[in-house]
């Protein structure tokens, strides 16, 4: 019997959820970081100096999100999930047989949908890159299909009216606080945070397929 009960229809966050970072991914989404703070202080130079900029300020503020609002993005929780969506990272994401499985298994008893910072081209690549088929997931919101964003809710409010399934049947799987937690607890979603503890999440798991024996 899965462990939390009651609901109807899972949600997925995309990158760093279905798929897990590494040294090297994190290494690509700092480039990717590193070119918005340049592009917002050119007067570093180059890369390499943006890089260490962020490094530098990473070191003291421990965010990656709070260097980017330090050097002045007022929106840099949407910039943080651009760069993680835009990193150039697909030859790095590898089939998962254990994810499609769990997967395929989880569509037999709910609704499960895909909510990503991805454009459709990039998101489906990565699908692809993990083995998974789109169609498993109903609907997918990516970046470039609805207005609105996950920190302000948009997204969730647009899955809560196209699945017509109530809030408090859904739960949602994703691995940052300010973009996928907080969001759809403020609607009253249940949540699971992978990769780490988060303490508002209704469930912390260190591992994607831990979702097998909470859900099935």
């Amino acid at each position: 019997m899965p462990i939390i009960q009651g609901i109807a229809a899972v949600g997925f966050d995309l990158d760093g959820t279905l798929y897990s970072s590494n040294e090297e991914i994190n290494n690509r989404i700092r480039i990717e970081i590193s070119k918005r703070i340049l592009a917002k202080k050119p007067y570093l130079g180059g890369i390499e100096e943006a890089r260490r900029y962020f490094e530098d300020r990473h070191t003291v503020l421990q965010s990656g999100t709070k260097v980017l609002k330090e050097a002045g993005f007022d929106d840099s929780n949407l910039v943080m999930d651009d760069c993680l969506a835009k990193a150039d990272v697909l030859d790095l994401i590898n089939y998962d047989g254990e994810l499609v499985d769990i997967l395929n298994k989880l569509s037999q008893v709910y609704q499960i949908y895909l909510v990503t910072n991805s454009p459709r081209e990039l998101g489906e690549k990565k699908l692809e890159r993990l083995g998974i088929n789109p169609r498993v997931f109903n609907p997918i919101v990516y970046s470039d299909n609805i207005r609105g964003s996950k920190q302000d809710g948009a997204v969730f409010r647009y899955v809560l009216i196209a699945t017509q399934i109530p809030a408090n049947k859904h739960v949602y799987v994703g691995d940052r606080k300010n973009s996928d937690i907080l969001p759809a607890k403020a609607l009253g979603i249940k949540t699971i945070a992978v990769g780490s503890v988060i303490k508002e999440a209704d469930f912390s798991i260190q591992s994607i397929h831990e979702i097998r024996r909470l859900l099935l």
